[in-house]
């Protein structure tokens, strides 16, 4: 029943926007990688591997999730040291987010997380 209420999202995933998406998300990775933060790197492998194989549906489950977008302990709210590694990550990270909404996953939890993340920047 209240599946009417939830809004549907046309993910597109055209060439470029894709090579870019894996661009920013295997940037974001290899800094949570390389500090110690294998859990939240794992979290954006899977996000990567559903813009591979070009699976919208999969995308989305992935995007909107605690583990990517909730509070302590998700991909956003990680601390990355050093502080130069911090930067990057945030902003191969807005990136990502940006891009995301780019291909049409307009929803509210990733655009207040992009404006999140440019205000750290």
């Amino acid at each position: 029943m209240f599946g009417i209420f939830k809004r549907s999202f046309e993910i597109i995933f055209s060439d470029p926007l894709a090579g870019e998406l894996e661009v920013a998300l295997i940037e974001s990775y290899q800094h949570l990688k390389d500090t110690g933060h294998s859990a939240q790197a794992n979290c954006l492998k899977g996000i990567l591997k559903s813009v591979i194989d070009r699976d919208s549906e999969l995308f989305k489950k992935r995007v909107i999730t605690t583990d990517l977008l909730g509070g302590s302990g998700s991909v956003l709210d990680v601390w990355v040291e050093p502080e130069q590694t911090r930067e990057q990550f945030e902003k191969s990270f807005n990136k990502f987010l940006n891009l995301t909404l780019q291909a049409g996953l307009t929803h509210r939890a990733v655009k207040q997380a992009e404006r999140a993340s440019k205000i750290k920047l």
